[in-house]
């Protein structure tokens, strides 16, 4: 098929400046391909490795971070050897940015290029530091260092699509992938009110860009760092600083701009999560995970017609120090969760580094971690057995003896890798979907008897299993009405767990015990708030994020 000459003005200013819409579709069963890399958090050696300062900063990251040069320059000759041209990058180039980190990433974009590779990239966040310092492990103790301010990092990632754009925004340009498609390239570090996202300058900028390619009658396709679309339940109640600022609103405003595919990273989850506006226009949000972290995929994408196909790629290229990268990872990243479980029993600082590298602000750990202590311990001692033997009638007498000596640390545990790997996999035929979810259906039957709409199931069941679209490799329509979504989507299983009745009983136990306990109720209360007061006091600083 012979490509068209593209008639998209170079230097635009203005949708006037467009020549004539152009109505012909078939032109979009050409095919584009692209490869989307995300949160390479490159780390120079310079910085300090095998040093107790460094093990320290290690023992709490979900990254393999001295691993990370090699492991990225594995995966870089990777995609060099690939037929893809186009090379998308999201976001926190470094682990917390170093010039020294700067550069030598800078180094391996410019090797891709002249492989003859189209590199388009956006920097983040990790990227830069306000104070113009950031840390260094070459000793005994943490030091700093300098670091990289935000207002240089457009002119050190200039080659890297800014050069190849037609149109720019402060450090988000625009630029042409093929006569067909439009390459938004959004910095959404500040929105100016104090949140990551975009500022209404910037948002008239996107929409000028997207009302002159719906004119000339190209498809527009954007990258960005937050997520618009949170990947789980669970990371919009934990990780909601993390998300982007206004992202309710952001959802709205990109899908009712025809902009229906934004990949994103940040999160360092893998997953494509989907919304539909009010309008009904749709939007992917297609998170890749961390490349030097688990599960270490990056995606490539091939958009024909109107389908877009969607792989999510290992690095199968030697890694230098490491026999199997999968297993390395995996290995690395189930260590911090174990560290993390750990210290929510016994150490708050600790627990708040760790689940920091999870993007949960450490202000929250420290706001409930005395809270979180006493049940962390709990759950280091249950097993999925007990929970087994109070959902008898929830789950109908089912089997559930292949659990019954599973610890839920275990289970937890596998969890969370899930989370981040993508498509979790206890479907409601399996023992343990049918334990969790009997005795989550009992606490909601407690939540609706006290009208409370809150439902613990929303929160819990996506953690299980992914009924939605597969996270790691699909098949989605570009245009999509919710009918024709909805026959991808992985919610054929029928349901094994049935309602619980046990609220009320619960509920007249609760009432007979708080009866019991009605004289200690102003010692118990007393003891809770002195608690969070001294809590307050000990973690006020850190709370507030104030700095010795």
């Amino acid at each position: 098929m012979q490509r068209r000459r593209s008639r998209f003005h170079l230097s635009l200013s203005s949708a006037e400046e467009l020549l004539k819409p152009m109505t012909d579709n078939s032109a979009f069963a050409y095919p584009l391909d692209l490869t989307v890399i995300t949160d390479s958090h490159y780390y120079s050696s310079k910085l300090g490795i095998d040093t107790p300062s460094y093990k320290k900063y290690d023992s709490t990251n979900q990254k393999a971070v001295k691993d990370s040069p090699a492991i990225i320059s594995a995966a870089f000759a990777q995609i060099a050897k690939s037929d893809c041209k186009n090379v998308i990058f999201c976001g926190d180039a470094t682990c917390d940015g170093d010039y020294d980190s700067h550069i030598e990433f800078i180094e391996l974009l410019y090797a891709l290029q002249k492989c003859g590779k189209r590199v388009f990239a956006i920097t983040s966040t990790h990227d830069y530091q306000d104070s113009g310092l950031t840390g260094c492990y070459t000793g005994d103790v943490k030091t700093e260092i300098p670091s990289a301010k935000r207002d240089e990092l457009l002119k050190m990632y200039h080659s890297f699509g800014p050069d190849q754009s037609f149109s720019q925004f402060e450090m988000s340009y625009a630029a042409e992938l093929d006569e067909n498609y439009i390459l938004l390239a959004l910095n959404s570090d500040k929105n100016g009110k104090g949140k990551s996202g975009y500022s209404a300058e910037h948002k008239e900028w996107i929409k000028k860009i997207a009302d002159a390619a719906k004119l000339c009658n190209k498809r527009v396709i954007a990258f960005t760092h937050h997520p618009i679309l949170s990947p789980s339940p669970v990371y919009s109640l934990i990780g909601k600083n993390d998300m982007m600022g206004d992202h309710e609103e952001i959802f709205e405003f990109l899908a009712d701009l025809g902009i229906s595919l934004v990949f994103t990273g940040h999160s360092h989850v893998h997953d494509i999560s989907f919304d539909f506006s009010k309008s009904g226009n749709i939007l992917y949000d297609i998170s890749t995970s961390a490349l030097a972290g688990y599960p270490g995929y990056y995606r490539t994408v091939r958009i024909c017609g109107n389908n877009v196909h969607i792989s999510s790629v290992t690095t199968d290229e030697p890694v230098k120090g490491i026999d199997n990268l999968p297993d390395y990872l995996e290995n690395k990243f189930m260590g911090m969760i174990d560290n993390t479980l750990e210290a929510a029993a016994t150490d708050i600082d600790t627990f708040a580094a760790c689940v920091d590298s999870m993007s949960i602000h450490p202000n929250v750990s420290y706001r409930i971690g005395w809270l979180v202590k006493p049940f962390a311990r709990l759950v280091r001692k249950l097993r999925l057995g007990t929970f087994a033997k109070w959902v008898k009638e929830e789950t109908h007498n089912a089997d559930l003896s292949s659990v019954k000596d599973k610890k839920l640390f275990g289970f937890i545990r596998s969890l969370v890798l899930h989370l981040y790997s993508g498509n979790a996999p206890y479907t409601p035929d399996t023992a343990e979907y049918k334990v969790t979810m009997g005795f989550v259906n009992i606490v909601d039957s407690l939540l609706s008897l006290l009208h409370i709409r809150f439902r613990l199931r929303d929160l819990v069941l996506p953690l299980l299993y992914n009924s939605g679209i597969d996270d790691r490799d699909a098949d989605i329509p570009y245009s999509a009405d919710r009918k024709s979504v909805n026959a991808i989507c992985n919610n054929k299983y029928a349901e094994t767990v049935s309602e619980s009745k046990k609220g009320p009983a619960i509920l007249i136990t609760m009432i007979i015990t708080l009866i019991i306990l009605l004289p200690l109720i102003p010692i118990i209360a007393a003891a809770l708030l002195i608690g969070a007061g001294i809590n307050e006091i000990v973690f006020y600083k850190k709370i507030r994020g104030i700095k010795k």
